[in-house]
C-alpha cells in the first residue's frame, strides 16, 4: 500500500469532506466552511495522508509570525491508527515548525502526556458549553445595559478598525482569515461600539457542519462581561430571526481558567459543560489579551 503525505489543496474536495466528516464523527462540532476559511490563508499548513489515494488522516498548523505557531487538528481514521501512519503525518507537518519559537495547541486531557514529549506544557484549562439560545436570550433580555453601548452589524463598522481590534486581542494579525471567517456561509456577526465610536468587542457564530446540531460561537472578544452580554443578546436575536438551523443549541468554548469571567457568564446563561480541554504551549505564552477572550475562535484549526 502506498502512503502519500501532501499539503491539502483547495480543490481537493474529497479530502476536505473527509476532514469535516471525521471531525463531526468525533463530536468536535466543526462549523460550516471552517476548513474552507482556513484554506484561504496564505500557505495554510494543512496536511493530508492518503493511502492508495484515499484520505486517512490530517494534521494542521499555522505560522502567525516568526515567533508563534498554532497547532490544530490531528486526525487518523480509527482503522489506520497504531500503524505508524499518524507519526509519519505528524512528523512531516512538524518539520516546517521552528520549535525554538512558541507553539500552542488545545488538547484533550488524555493526550497531554503525548504532547509533553514535544515540549508542550500545561497553561490552563478550558471548557466547552452547550447553551440553549432561547433560554439564554430570555435571561439577557431581562437585563439592563449601559445605553452608551451600541450594537452594529459587521458591515457598519470600518473593517480596518475591526481588524486592528482583533489583532490587539488575539495577539497576532490574521486579517485574511477573519475577513473570510466573518462572511462565510451560515455566519452571524455583531460588533459593539461606544458612543464615541470605539470598538469594544465583537462576536461571530456559524451554523455547524451538521446543520441540525445548531451553532458555534467564536470568537467572542469583549472588553468587559457587560459587552460580552450585549454581543450575545444581539447575536442570539439574529440567529433566531435568520438562522439556518432548526436547533437552538449553540456551542461556546471558553478559556475558563484564564478568564474566570467567561465561566461566570456561561453559568449565568445556564450553559451545560459538554467537554473540558487543556491549552498547552512551548517556550512560554503567546501574545493575546486573554482576559478579553470570552469565546475561543476555533480549537480544531490553528
Amino acid at each position: 500500500m502506498s502512503l502519500l503525505i501532501c499539503k491539502l489543496a483547495k480543490t481537493d474536495t474529497s479530502s476536505i469532506k473527509f476532514i469535516n466528516e471525521e471531525m463531526a464523527a468525533l463530536k468536535w462540532k466543526p462549523g460550516l466552511e471552517d476548513l474552507e476559511c482556513y484554506l484561504s490563508l496564505d500557505d495554510p499548513g494543512v496536511y493530508v495522508a492518503k493511502l492508495d489515494g484515499v484520505p486517512i488522516g490530517s494534521v494542521c498548523f499555522y505560522k502567525y509570525s516568526s515567533t508563534y505557531y498554532s497547532f490544530g487538528i490531528f486526525i487518523v481514521k480509527k482503522e489506520y491508527q497504531g500503524k505508524g501512519y499518524g507519526m509519519k503525518l505528524f512528523n512531516t507537518a512538524m518539520s516546517e515548525v521552528d520549535w525554538s519559537q512558541i507553539v500552542s495547541a488545545y488538547s484533550v486531557p488524555e493526550m497531554v502526556n503525548k504532547y509533553a514529549r514535544y515540549g508542550f506544557e500545561f497553561r490552563w484549562m478550558c471548557k466547552g458549553y452547550d447553551v440553549n439560545i432561547s433560554k439564554a436570550l430570555e435571561i439577557l433580555t431581562a437585563m439592563t445595559f449601559n445605553p452608551d453601548l451600541s450594537v452594529k452589524n459587521i458591515n457598519e463598522v470600518d473593517q480596518e478598525v475591526l481588524l486592528r481590534y482583533d489583532t490587539a486581542v488575539f495577539g497576532y494579525q490574521r486579517n485574511n482569515f477573519i475577513l473570510k471567517w466573518l462572511h462565510a456561509k451560515g455566519r452571524h456577526a455583531k460588533v459593539v461600539v461606544t458612543d464615541e465610536g470605539a470598538i469594544v468587542g465583537y462576536v461571530a457564530a456559524r451554523v455547524l457542519y451538521v446543520n441540525e446540531e445548531g451553532y458555534r460561537v467564536g470568537p467572542l472578544f469583549a472588553d468587559s462581561t457587560e459587552v460580552a452580554q450585549v454581543l450575545l443578546k444581539a447575536l442570539f436575536e439574529d440567529i433566531i430571526s435568520h438562522g439556518m438551523s432548526c436547533s437552538k443549541s449553540v456551542i461556546i468554548q471558553c478559556p475558563t481558567e484564564k478568564n474566570e469571567n467567561s465561566e461566570t457568564l456561561m453559568e449565568l446563561l445556564q450553559g451545560r459543560i459538554y467537554t473540558e480541554f487543556v491549552y498547552m504551549t512551548t517556550k512560554g505564552i503567546p501574545n493575546g489579551c486573554f482576559d478579553k477572550w470570552y469565546g475561543i475562535t476555533t480549537t480544531e484549526l490553528a
